[in-house]
């Protein structure tokens, strides 16, 4: 038995068709035929019912489809996790990131090549909970999330920084305008918040509503570019996380300002995959190994940069 012969098997129960299982498998009808009566002979109980035609699965054949099945997949599986092995070995890591936290893949691929460790990345915007299960699942080699949607999770984490948040506005160069806003100032304008789906959105709502009496959300976005636009051109005020101020380009003529941080903050973290000994992860993933043994440093960096914003514009 072979996994070619399983192949073979779960491809004609899913055409109900020996020809056109045959030509999916790249193989010719009899060969297709012989290869399943191989089968068949092994088990030692008849897995199809045939007679010029194919009529169906017997009951024998019905439990080794399920079966069958599994395997395939488990081995399709396995030869994405040498893969992902393979790759981070030759200096390419695939990263998921949430959308919120996006800006920051291009912040740690900089801090990558500044460290001398220049890796090529393949980058994926999935939910928390997707970032979260492929780091663990060893289907991702680093995730960017937030450190409450990790639980008890047995992997490495690179805690960043409490998100803290800031306004945008729009308005003349000349104007003399105050270094920070508070979050009772915010109820004089339209806002441009995130959209709900955004894990930051709760902790701005609950911000929003212990301060303001009444505020008026014009437009509601989960793309940074767009709340600068938005901004600009619809004189809306917009809230992100102050980490995206430091890596997105904000347009000539709109101001930053920081606001009062959250009593109970979200905090950004970097996953890694599990504890591996030392001597193991720079033989199966050296490239890999590199860039986690830089992230301790990233922290600072990343610190640096998300406050570069302070006096803008």
């Amino acid at each position: 038995m072979d996994l070619r012969q399983l192949k073979y098997f779960v491809t004609l129960a899913k055409e109900h068709h020996f020809a056109r299982a045959a030509d999916i498998c790249f193989v010719t009808q009899p060969t297709l035929s012989a290869r399943i009566r191989q089968l068949e002979d092994e088990f030692g109980v008849p897995l199809v019912v045939r007679d010029h035609r194919f009529r169906g699965l017997t009951r024998f054949g019905d439990r080794v489809e399920e079966w069958a099945t599994s395997v395939l997949e488990d081995c399709d599986a396995l030869k994405r996790d040498f893969s992902r092995i393979r790759q981070a070995g030759e200096g390419s890591i695939s990263v998921g990131i949430v959308p919120s936290a996006s800006p920051l893949a291009s912040l740690l691929l900089s801090f990558l090549r500044l460290k001398d460790v220049p890796v090529s990345a393949e980058i994926q915007t999935l939910s928390a909970t997707e970032v979260a299960r492929g780091v663990s699942h060893a289907n991702l080699n680093l995730g960017i999330t937030y450190l409450s949607t990790v639980d008890d999770l047995d992997i490495r984490t690179f805690p960043l920084a409490p998100e803290t948040y800031v306004a945008f506005k729009y308005g003349e160069s000349d104007t003399v305008l105050p270094s920070r806003l508070s979050w009772s100032e915010l109820s004089s304008g339209q806002l441009c918040l995130p959209t709900k789906n955004v894990p930051s959105r709760p902790i701005i709502d609950a911000c929003l509503e212990e301060h303001c009496k009444d505020y008026d959300v014009a437009l509601e976005t989960d793309c940074w570019l767009t709340m600068l636009q938005a901004v600009r051109r619809n004189g809306l005020i917009g809230i992100a996380p102050s980490h995206v101020v430091g890596i997105l380009a904000i347009p000539t003529g709109t101001t930053v300002f920081p606001l009062p941080a959250p009593a109970d903050p979200l905090e950004l973290a970097i996953l890694a995959g599990p504890v591996m000994e030392e001597d193991q992860a720079f033989i199966e993933e050296p490239a890999l190994a590199k860039v986690i043994a830089a992230l301790a440093e990233f922290r600072e960096y990343f610190e640096l940069e998300s406050t570069a914003f302070e006096g803008m514009p």
